[in-house]
């Protein structure tokens, strides 16, 4: 997965961020807890399940 791939995620020296790749970051975090949230409405779940879901999203 590319986003484990990053320079950031697997260099041991240090990288640069800049407030614009920060913005981005941040906006895809809040993009996939979206479609998170909408599994847990659309998909038939047991009550284990949902409540597994739910937590991971929290954290």
């Amino acid at each position: 997965m590319p986003i484990f791939e990053q320079d950031w995620l697997i260099s041991k020296e240090s990288i640069p961020f800049d407030e614009l790749k920060l913005d981005r970051m941040l906006l895809d975090v809040k993009q996939v807890r979206e479609v998170l949230l909408e599994l847990v409405v659309q998909a038939d779940y047991t009550s284990e399940e949902r409540g597994y879901l739910v937590n991971n999203i929290k954290h």
